[in-house]
């Protein structure tokens, strides 16, 4: 049996309250997603409400749904009706997503600050011991 949930909300910094909520039961495709998005910016729009970012939870459809609205790593812009808006992924998903990863795989990445430039790798162990050592010392 499938529940109905909200699939997308979207706040605003000035309020911090929902503009919009879309019901649903099951998932909702991406391109569904864009147009939800596209109907709440146009309405902020008509009461003179400026959109600055949209916030993306990571979920499949919603990350493909950001994807179709074409921003990149170097400009994470959309635009809509001549107004750059920003796509933000969630921190706590972000932060999640980060842990899931180190927990499976060792990170490998090249450091500017060491003089040999040799891959670092870091792993979930690393993060512990630097836990342990500065537990005494958080706010």
């Amino acid at each position: 049996m499938q529940h109905c949930k909200p699939c997308s909300s979207f706040h605003d910094s000035w309020s911090a309250s929902e503009v919009a909520y879309y019901l649903n039961c099951g998932s909702t495709k991406a391109e569904r997603l864009v147009q939800f998005l596209n109907d709440v910016l146009g309405g902020c729009q008509i009461v003179e409400l400026r959109v600055v970012a949209t916030v993306c939870d990571m979920g499949t459809n919603s990350f493909k749904a950001i994807k179709l609205l074409a921003p990149t790593r170097s400009a994470p812009f959309f635009q809509f009706q001549n107004q750059a808006i920003a796509t933000i992924y969630d921190p706590p998903h972000l932060l999640q997503y980060t842990n899931n990863l180190f927990l499976k795989y060792d990170v490998q990445f090249k450091s500017e600050h060491l003089e040999n430039h040799l891959p670092v790798i870091s792993k979930w162990e690393h993060i512990e011991k630097l836990y342990i050592h500065n537990r005494d010392f958080m706010i």
